[in-house]
C-alpha cells in the first residue's frame, strides 16, 4: 500500500485495518528474530493552517502518515526505527533496523524489566460539535480578516497577523498483547 493511498482529501482514514496489516508483518519478523517485545505504532495526521498577515490571506494543508517500530531484544536493549513508506518491504526493513539497534543496545547488559500491567484497551475522541475541516476556507479567512481589522483599530501596528490551525490525528498501536487506539 502506498502512502498516498492512505490519505484521504477530507479526513484521516481509520488506522485500524492498516495498522493491523502492517503490525502482522513487523511483529512476526521480530518474533522470528527472538525479540522479547515489539510494537508498531501507525500515526496518520491531517492539518490545516489559515493565516492573515497584514490583511493578506494564506493557507496550507498537510497530511502525513508513518510507522514507528519499537523492539526489546533479550530483555536487554531497546531499538526504535520509523518510516513513512508503508509498503510491506519497507516495514520489514524498518523492523530489521529496530532489531539491529536493540541487539546493539543489548550488548550493554542492562536488564530491562517491564511492568506486569494488564492490557488496557480504550478509545478516546475529542467531542466536536462541528468538524473544522468542513468549515469552508473562505469562512475562516473572513473570521481572521475581521480579527485583524479589529486589532488594527486598537493599535498602531507595523505587522498584524492572525492564524487558525487545526489538526486531526489517528493512531493505532499494535503489540503482542493486542492492538489499541491511542
Amino acid at each position: 500500500m502506498l502512502k498516498q493511498d492512505c490519505l484521504l482529501s477530507d479526513s484521516v482514514i481509520s488506522t485500524k485495518d492498516l495498522g493491523e496489516e502492517l503490525a502482522k508483518i513487523s511483529l512476526d519478523l521480530a518474533k522470528r528474530d527472538n525479540a522479547t517485545y515489539a510494537e508498531l505504532r501507525l500515526v496518520n495526521t491531517r492539518s490545516e493552517a489559515v493565516t492573515v498577515v497584514n490583511e493578506n490571506p494564506a493557507s496550507e494543508e498537510a497530511g502525513t502518515i508513518g510507522v514507528g517500530i519499537r523492539v526489546l531484544y533479550n530483555n536487554l536493549g531497546w531499538g526504535f526505527a520509523d518510516t513513512d513508506e508503508l509498503e510491506h518491504e519497507s516495514i520489514r526493513e524498518t523492523t530489521k533496523k529496530a532489531l539491529s539497534l536493540a541487539k546493539g543496545a543489548s550488548k550493554l547488559g542492562i536488564k530491562v524489566t517491564r511492568a506486569a500491567e494488564p492490557v488496557h484497551v480504550d478509545k478516546w475522541e475529542t467531542p466536536v460539535k462541528k468538524d473544522p475541516f468542513r468549515v469552508p476556507t473562505e469562512t475562516k479567512y473572513e473570521y481572521l480578516q475581521d480579527t485583524t481589522k479589529r486589532m488594527k483599530e486598537h493599535r498602531d501596528q507595523i505587522r498584524i497577523s492572525s492564524r487558525y490551525y487545526q489538526e486531526n490525528e489517528g493512531k493505532r498501536r499494535c503489540r503482542p498483547e493486542g492492538p489499541d487506539d491511542v
